[in-house]
């Protein structure tokens, strides 16, 4: 019965919350809506002095808003007011600048910062001219008077350069470079060994090691006799010199020469 029921319920809701209380329970709850609900917040209660319903609704309002929102802006406005700032922003605001707003086609910041542009006109050159900028290089020979250009421009330097060939200082030269590295000779005479194809017969030559790359081998000579045999010479390897005869000859007789080139 209640009677029985009454007093244990009482003991439980006179017994203090727990400042720690079992989440999503009734003393968490009540503990969560007490702590959020301070005096300050109990004070602004006070505030509700009148219904909702007798304020104004959208309907009220939005005709007169419509009203003055459809109404010529004033000749003289009042200064500041809002009717002045909408028609200097508007006066100000022609069809020429908004065209003009087409142009804004590309980020400022993807352009060349001014503080980076160096005048090729009046720029003097410092050091070899870096790599992409011979557009600027041929644009300030074009544009550069040539009759007083700033020190060290490009004008100057083109001033000078007449004077600067004429006094420079004379030269001998002592010894040409030379483009051959080394000539080996030597003749070849006997019988052949037998092979097959372009060497049916040939003879080998151990020379100096040379850069099979770089050099070319010259022959002077005959088979069997027969200067209308056609011998062919090549480098078998860096040392190795092969003389041959696609034909069966029994004997060559031939002068060699292997120039390497430096």
């Amino acid at each position: 019965t209640s009677a029985d029921v009454s007093p244990g319920v009482d003991a439980r809701l006179n017994t203090a919350v727990p400042a720690s209380p079992t989440a999503n329970s009734v003393y968490e709850r009540i503990k969560a809506l007490d702590d959020a609900y301070t005096a300050a917040r109990a004070a602004l209660l006070d505030n509700l002095d009148a219904a909702i319903t007798s304020r104004a609704t959208s309907a009220d309002v939005s005709p007169g808003v419509d009203a003055r929102l459809n109404t010529a802006v004033p000749a003289s406005p009042t200064a500041n007011s809002v009717y002045e700032r909408i028609k200097t922003l508007d006066d100000a605001y022609t069809a020429a600048r908004a065209a003009l707003l087409d142009n804004l086609n590309a980020t400022i910041t993807s352009r060349l910062a001014g503080s980076a542009y160096k005048d090729p006109d009046t720029t003097a050159l410092s050091g070899a001219p870096t790599a992409g900028a011979l557009t600027d290089l041929v644009r300030a020979l074009e544009k550069r008077a040539l009759s007083s250009p700033t020190t060290g421009s490009i004008g100057a330097k083109i001033n000078t350069m007449p004077t600067d060939v004429w006094n420079a200082a004379t030269r001998t030269l002592t010894a040409a470079p030379s483009v051959i590295a080394s000539i080996q000779t030597g003749f070849l005479s006997g019988a052949p060994s037998s092979g097959t194809g372009e060497d049916a017969r040939y003879l080998d030559v151990t020379i100096a090691a040379v850069n099979t790359a770089k050099s070319v081998v010259l022959l002077n000579g005959e088979g069997n006799g027969n200067s209308y045999v056609a011998l062919t010479g090549r480098l078998l390897n860096s040392t190795t010199l092969r003389v041959a005869d696609s034909t069966v000859i029994t004997g060559l007789n031939c002068r060699w020469t292997v120039v390497e080139f430096a």
